[in-house]
């Protein structure tokens, strides 16, 4: 039996080089995880990846349309940025997100209040920056590997790094019986209701 679980999550996506190969590895090691989805980047050639995602046994979160600052934006704009991608991707695979994560992790209290979804924080490894090599990432990744823990990186284009630390870390956790999930599941098996507009950095 697995000793912890933890939620893998990917922001940023889709993106036609990155995702498919963090589908490949989840895929060839049994994980799953949950992705992000930032709206304006979803084009007709990668719709079906999104559909894969699903079918794979992923989840597809909400990460707003435009990927602004959304602390600065009013009420109207801040439904402009969530609720037209969630009709979406509905449309898309027949599921809406059930998750947010904001941007820049950039939340305000007039968004906890408007967005009908619990927003998503987590352990970050700081893979949004070319500057953090891909050993640091995985030495983030370990050292923040916790039972409950929501693991938080990025399947943006060009994003090489984060596919070379998931090449280690994905066989690390297998071998120390760490289970790699989405976090709704995560959250299933720990018994954790999630509230919308409260804020979780793990599943607690």
């Amino acid at each position: 039996m697995p000793v912890k679980t933890l939620a893998l999550t990917f922001d940023d996506g889709p993106s036609a080089d990155i995702m498919p190969r963090v589908l490949d590895l989840l895929e060839c090691y049994g994980a799953r995880a949950t992705f992000f989805i930032w709206g304006e980047k979803i084009t007709p050639e990668l719709e079906t990846l999104l559909k894969r995602c699903t079918v794979q046994g992923c989840e597809l979160g909400n990460h707003s349309m435009h990927h602004l600052h959304m602390s600065q934006l009013d009420e109207d704009q801040i439904r402009a940025e969530v609720e037209p991608l969630q009709e979406r991707l509905l449309e898309l695979t027949g599921i809406r997100p059930v998750l947010f994560r904001a941007p820049y992790l950039d939340i305000s209290p007039l968004m906890k209040q408007v967005i009908s979804l619990p927003i998503i924080n987590g352990v970050s490894s700081k893979d949004w920056t070319p500057a953090t090599s891909t050993q640091e990432r995985i030495r983030l990744v370990q050292e923040g590997a916790e039972d409950r823990a929501i693991i938080l990186m990025h399947c943006f284009a060009g994003n090489t790094a984060t596919v070379e630390a998931l090449e280690e870390l994905l066989p690390w956790f297998a071998q120390r019986g760490i289970r790699a999930t989405t976090v709704t599941d995560l959250f299933r098996q720990k018994a954790v209701e999630a509230v919308a507009g409260r804020v979780y950095d793990s599943a607690v």
